[in-house]
């Protein structure tokens, strides 16, 4: 519904651009069984079953929950450390007080290394996927898919979010314009990368893909 990655065009300031179509749910929890099932069978095998995956990343790339909070690291690089913190839990936004899920959070020792910080990630495909199913439940089935913003406004507004690499934290400027004045974004993988050469060092040069990987590096949101 809101296209690929690099082109979508489905959410909208106040709601999405259309309603849902009639046979979306049905689709989506089609998708979501065929998903879970790669899940918990092809991939298990391929990564949590696999010694040679184990042995590249085990120990690898390790950060401690001290220095991945003094970095402003967030989301489930910072989880990986042990450190229980997901603002849709501490600070709910949308409708997160009505959904039940964990955060998926590394409790063997904090161990902030590569595999911790995939196995976090890893756990949340499955708990990602309890969150449509139960937003997929208490969806009303009619009422407004979109409030009317106003299209002038004058004052200040910040909100931050929790997204798949962490805290994005949102700044905007108001001068009674139907445009911006200003608008100040802040990603969570710029932190993250401020803190990546802690990870490198004393690692091997061949283990420098894992590790950036691990974290979940997008080129495009270390811009500032």
């Amino acid at each position: 519904m809101s296209g690929a990655r690099m082109n979508q065009n489905y959410p909208r300031v106040g709601g999405v651009r259309n309603d849902l179509p009639e046979n979306f749910e049905a689709m989506c929890r089609r998708s979501i069984e065929h998903f879970l099932e790669k899940v918990d069978n092809e991939y298990q095998r391929v990564f949590q079953e696999s010694k040679v995956f184990h042995m590249r990343t085990e120990g690898v790339g390790k950060i401690s929950a001290a220095d991945a909070i003094n970095w402003g690291v967030t989301g489930p690089n910072l989880r990986a450390c042990g450190v229980n913190v997901d603002l849709r839990r501490l600070d709910p936004y949308e409708v997160y007080e009505e959904i039940d899920f964990e955060p998926q959070v590394w409790h063997d020792g904090g161990a902030g290394d590569s595999y911790a910080r995939f196995v976090c990630r890893f756990n949340e495909l499955r708990e990602s996927c309890q969150i449509i199913l139960q937003a997929l439940e208490k969806m009303p089935k009619t009422g407004p898919y979109r409030v009317k913003a106003p299209r002038r406004a004058e004052g200040e507004g910040y909100a931050k979010t929790e997204d798949s690499r962490g805290e994005a934290l949102f700044y905007v400027i108001g001068d009674g314009d139907d445009r911006p004045y200003r608008v100040k974004i802040r990603s969570p993988v710029f932190c993250t990368m401020a803190a990546t050469p802690i990870m490198l060092r004393g690692n091997k040069l061949a283990d420098s893909v894992a590790i950036l990987g691990s974290v979940d590096v997008c080129v495009g949101e270390m811009d500032k």
